[in-house]
């Protein structure tokens, strides 16, 4: 299990953006909060994995699942991020969607 693909928006310059290692300017300084994002994970989750994003809205599309998940901060998309790790997803894609979040 891994990350596979990951949007243009993390991969600024080469730096781990998610390690603190962006450069001043990339999309670390420019994230806002009330974000909304999309996660695609692989395979169809259990009822465990709905239950841990309880405040989240999460969609099935074989074969694949769709987390749909307004983050606040950078602190809140790491948080993400580990839980999903933690659960043992396998993450497809990561995008930043359009207009603003629904918090």
């Amino acid at each position: 299990m891994g990350f596979r693909a990951w949007p243009a928006v993390l991969d600024v310059g080469g730096d781990d953006a998610l390690t603190g290692g962006a450069a001043p300017g990339s999309w670390r300084s420019s994230i806002m909060a009330g974000v909304r994002y999309e996660l695609r994970v692989s395979g169809l989750v259990s009822d465990r994995v709905r239950d841990a994003f309880s405040d989240m809205v999460v969609q099935p599309v074989p074969p694949q699942s769709i987390i749909y998940a307004d983050v606040i901060d950078e602190a809140h998309l790491r948080d993400l991020l580990a839980l999903c790790s933690a659960l043992g997803l396998e993450l497809v894609s990561l995008q930043q969607l359009p207009g603003p979040a629904s918090l």
